[in-house]
Parts: C-alpha cells; structure tokens; sequence
C-alpha cells in the first residue's frame, strides 16, 4: 500500500476543501477512496472519479459536468 495527498482545487461547488490523506493498492483503489470522500460535497449521486497517473492529477466528473479537479503526491 502507498500513501497519498490529495489536494482539491475544488469538489463541487466547496472551494477549500481540506486536503485527503489515504493509502491505496493502485490507482483504481484510490479513484475508489477519493470518490468516497467526494461524495458529502456534490450534489449529483452520479460522478466518476479519473486520474492521470502520469500527471498525478485528476478530474471529478458528474454527468457532463466538472465536480472538481485534484494533485495527487505520494507521502513517506
């Protein structure tokens, strides 16, 4: 398991979202453990959470709408 920083630039329409610290096997269990955390601030039930592993970033999608943006940074 890796550990991860996840800094939002927003999530929905919270703006200062407080940073998520968590640990994952692979990208697809962190897309899972970032979308958890998302949820209390969107409004749509219906969202997809993507990640450009090469990039560390990533993009909350809800429907044909942006749900947020996010850095993702390993942590020792």
């Amino acid at each position: 398991m890796t550990s991860y920083r996840i800094t939002f630039e927003r999530i929905g329409r919270t703006h200062n979202v407080p940073a998520l610290v968590t640990t994952a096997r692979d990208a697809e269990h962190l897309a899972a453990q970032i979308g958890k955390y998302a949820r209390k601030h969107l409004r749509s039930p219906n969202y997809d959470v993507f990640i450009d592993e090469t990039e560390r970033t990533g993009f909350i999608a809800c429907g044909m709408h942006s749900g947020g943006t996010f850095n993702i940074a390993e942590v020792a």
